[in-house]
């Protein structure tokens, strides 16, 4: 196994990183949390601002094809990107990531201003920078969460995320109500930036074999193709979490700062949850957990689809924080155990099955939705396309043997 080197510290000095370089995963997952928090339940409703601005027809399906084109682009550059890693290593990664996500922030400020053309290379360096960050994200989280307690660091992962991003939507809702847009913008990429220099203590240089025969290879079994399907089913619930669920709350006249407010309560609850249930998932089987917790997901968002206030949205979220968050414990730790498992040449596929599983799920999900929406269904209409989507999430541990570590 390729090991992981943390930059070293000055002598007579202690770094709390130096020993695992999971720590600085924590702190630089914490920080970029806060920051994404301030913006991300509203970016659906400003880009619905800047389509509707634009005179557009169906601006709500305009945004669903913009994510669709985010994450064709970026499947597209982590394909390619993968190659790069043993020059680059971690540190880089990250920094690099971070400039992409700047340019990104500021063609989003610019759109605002001068016309949704800016969209264009706002939607190309957004992509630049997740593409080439996430999967060697994953392999580093991988390699660096201990065997029989990934579900554990996984929990505590989120709980910390959670934690960080408590009070940071109702901070975006009453920046965006009293400023506007752009200063919530600012503010993110701000924190963005800071977020790389944890990243940048871990040097992580992994070698690859890239090439797309060996994903072919993976899909050519049956338990390749249904944890395919599994994660496919999961981003179609992440496109609809992130984007066709506030803008239904906006059409229900839900205010920034009440709808920040919704998910900070929501994630309050939640945070205990992950934590306890990270743990609890190391001790026992991982199928009957997810089975379990993806009714309950199923289940809450029947109960988003039928929300009318904001009371109603805020039981649903809460439930949809909670189970969703379980449901994803289990399908990271069985993701992290088959990537540990393999040597570092043989990671790539493992890496891709994942990505294009998910975001693939995000462009079918995207584009789909948006059909929809151009023929006339409502918002809320397409919402009901989770239910189903959260059944299916059990496939996505098919990939690897039922384990309670």
């Amino acid at each position: 196994m390729t090991p992981f080197h943390v930059h070293p510290h000055a002598p007579g000095h202690g770094n709390f990183m130096a020993d695992h370089p999971i720590r600085a995963m924590y702190l630089g997952d914490t920080i970029r949390s806060f920051g994404t928090a301030l913006f991300s339940v509203f970016a659906p409703i400003y880009l619905f601002t800047l389509f509707k601005a634009a005179n557009v027809f169906a601006p709500a399906a305009w945004v669903f094809l913009y994510v669709a084109a985010y994450w064709v682009v970026a499947i597209t550059i982590m394909y390619h990107s993968l190659k790069v890693y043993p020059a680059l290593g971690f540190k880089w990664v990250a920094i690099l990531s971070a400039i992409a996500t700047g340019g990104h922030v500021i063609f989003l400020i610019l759109a605002e201003t001068h016309g949704v053309s800016y969209l264009v290379p706002a939607v190309f360096l957004g992509a630049l920078g997740s593409g080439i960050f996430w999967p060697a994200y994953h392999i580093l989280f991988a390699r660096s969460a201990s065997s029989g307690h990934r579900g554990q660091a996984i929990g505590t992962r989120s709980a910390l995320m959670k934690t960080a991003s408590l009070i940071a939507p109702a901070l975006g809702g009453f920046i965006i109500a009293k400023f506007g847009f752009a200063y919530v913008l600012w503010a993110f990429l701000l924190i963005r930036l800071v977020a790389v220099i944890p990243y940048a203590m871990i040097d992580m240089r992994d070698g690859h074999r890239g090439g797309i025969r060996p994903l072919l290879r993976e899909l050519k079994h049956s338990a390749g193709r249904k944890t395919g399907l599994g994660f496919a089913s999961w981003g179609v619930t992440i496109i609809l979490a992130a984007y066709a669920w506030p803008i239904l709350l906006a059409e229900l006249g839900v205010t920034y700062q009440q709808l920040g407010l919704l998910v900070t309560g929501a994630s309050l609850i939640t945070i205990v949850t992950l934590y306890v249930f990270g743990k609890y998932t190391d001790g026992h089987d991982r199928r009957r957990i997810l089975k379990r917790s993806s009714a309950m997901y199923a289940g809450s968002w029947l109960l988003r689809l039928l929300s009318g206030g904001v009371w109603s949205a805020f039981t649903a979220d809460t439930l949809a924080q909670i189970s969703g968050g379980i449901s994803a414990i289990p399908i990271d730790s069985q993701a992290y155990d088959r990537l540990s498992e393999e040597p570092p040449n043989e990671q790539v596929h493992l890496i891709m099955l994942r990505e294009v599983g998910i975001n693939g799920g995000k462009i079918l999900g995207g584009i789909l939705i948006a059909m929809l929406l151009f023929s006339g269904l409502p918002v809320r209409a397409v919402l009901g396309a989770a239910i189903p989507a959260a059944l299916v999430l059990p496939l996505a541990i098919t990939w690897g043997r039922s384990k309670t570590g």
